[in-house]
């Protein structure tokens, strides 16, 4: 796993708990 990768799935993991969280 390359670190482009670990970064993209840590922003959409970001993307994931920010997102519900501005429809509350």
């Amino acid at each position: 796993i390359t670190g482009f990768t670990l970064q993209f799935a840590k922003r959409l993991q970001v993307n994931l708990l920010v997102k519900p969280s501005e429809k509350i």
